[in-house]
């Protein structure tokens, strides 16, 4: 269930005599029952979905009440969300949520964990601004104990609801609360997941620095194939790793390294039939072409996840950077007459306007901040008066770039002047920003 870290020798070594017990012949039905669906588990954490899904079976026709029906629906239907089958897989949620109301009316692990998973897919599907969190999960998670899937699917519930709707800050505090209490309560394979988890949201926040020290101080991977490793970690870890890792190497503008990961990582994605972390590898591609000012490579992996998209409408990978991810969908518009995937790419730009809320860019304090200074001072001295790294400068600057559809420093300005965002030139004094405090706020 995620206590431990998948392939232990302890671990590895109760696996292999459960899978020998469950052909015993000589134990009981109930017994051999609970062997299959521990197995069934495992095989769900480690992708093997086939292998998940037979256990499965057997343990049903072993056991008797609703557990296993219960959470063999719960898990079936995670199976068909990651596979990219989010109709099939809220059909599994809905025949789990009539067993609970039915059966399990005093546990309310059971109603939080088919609600958690609903949500998830109606996140990753929807077009709408905002996606509601369910009820009773922290309580839930906290108090009453779940298995680590459903944990892991409420912490990226819990981020992904308040990145949606800009609440950056607010998806920091959700991961490092988790973390603290993973960690306190010796939790190693959830910490490992929400370390990596925070890591992300370190570097969507423009923390450069403080991601890059986490990364080190959780020992987390940082070779491409220890990263999309499925020998020792869950599906769920492995993802959460991957993105984190492509998004530091981003920022950092180590392009190169992140490319051969994200190869790694759609190479494994499309191997396993991972359609979920297919299109979240085809999204961070988008990401770090932009960012690498390869808009042609961008194009390119555009067309890729709206030719996926197609076939599984999952949007939030892509909405998720649409600070980035709109000027080339902008483009694809732009471009030919008549392209394949028109009414797609119109629906999710539309979507992206409405995320943000307003047609003039919305902008963090940071970016206000790098956008006063902009003018005349270059990064290291904007760094030195906002207490970044030049790092976190340039992560703001390719922000800046993005919301104002810009291709330099001068455009942005320019931009930011007509949008009212700035009201006239800084004057630059010979000795460069002052140090010490940050300036006032944009109005």
């Amino acid at each position: 269930y995620g206590g431990d870290p998948l392939g232990e020798d302890l671990l590895t070594q109760l696996l292999r005599s459960n899978a020998l017990l469950s052909r015993s012949r000589r134990l009981d039905s109930p017994t051999r029952g609970h062997i299959e669906y521990a197995l069934c588990v495992m095989h769900f954490l480690k992708g093997e979905f086939d292998d998940a899904l037979e256990r499965l079976a057997r343990a049903r026709g072993l056991l008797p009440g609703q557990y296993v029906p219960l959470y063999g629906e719960v898990l079936s239907g995670q199976i068909e969300f990651v596979r990219g089958r989010p109709e099939a897989a809220q059909s599994h949620f809905g025949r789990a949520r009539r067993i609970a109301s039915k059966c399990f009316l005093q546990d309310p692990v059971a109603a939080a964990s088919c609600a958690v998973v609903m949500r998830e897919t109606a996140l990753e599907c929807s077009l709408a601004p905002t996606v509601a969190e369910p009820p009773g999960m922290r309580k839930a998670m906290t108090k009453h104990g779940v298995p680590f899937s459903l944990f892991a699917t409420a912490v990226n519930l819990l981020i992904d609801a308040r990145l949606r709707s800009g609440r950056t800050d607010g998806a920091l505090a959700v991961a490092e609360e988790v973390l603290d209490f993973v960690t306190r309560a010796g939790f190693t394979t959830f910490a490992r997941l929400v370390a990596a988890l925070r890591v992300s949201v370190l570097v969507i926040a423009g923390r450069i620095e403080d991601a890059e020290r986490a990364w080190r101080q959780e020992e987390l991977p940082e070779d491409a194939s220890r990263c999309v490793s499925l020998a020792d970690r869950s599906w769920r870890e492995m993802e959460a790793i991957s993105e984190a890792r492509v998004r530091l190497l981003i920022a950092t503008d180590r392009f190169r390294d992140a490319r051969a990961l994200l190869r790694k990582l759609r190479a494994v994605a499309e191997e396993r039939g991972f359609r979920r972390i297919e299109m979240r590898a085809s999204a961070l591609s988008i990401l770090l072409e932009q960012h690498a000012g390869e808009t042609g490579a961008a194009s390119g992996h555009l067309n890729e996840y709206l030719g996926l998209f197609a076939e599984c409408r999952y949007a939030w990978p892509l909405l998720r950077e649409r600070a980035t991810c709109a000027a080339p969908l902008r483009r694809y518009l732009d471009g030919e007459a008549d392209p394949p995937h028109r009414g797609a790419a119109r629906a999710l730009l539309d979507a992206m306007e409405r995320l943000d809320g307003e047609e003039t860019p919305s902008l963090s304090e940071r970016e206000a901040d790098v956008l006063r200074l902009l003018p005349g001072h270059r990064d290291k001295e904007i760094a030195a008066a906002l207490g970044l790294g030049v790092h976190g400068v340039r992560y703001y600057l390719r922000k800046l770039f993005a919301k104002f559809g810009a291709n330099n420093r001068a455009e942005v300005v320019r931009r930011a002047r007509e949008s009212g965002l700035v009201a006239a030139t800084p004057h630059r004094s010979s000795a460069g920003p002052t140090t010490g405090r940050a300036p006032e706020p944009v109005s």
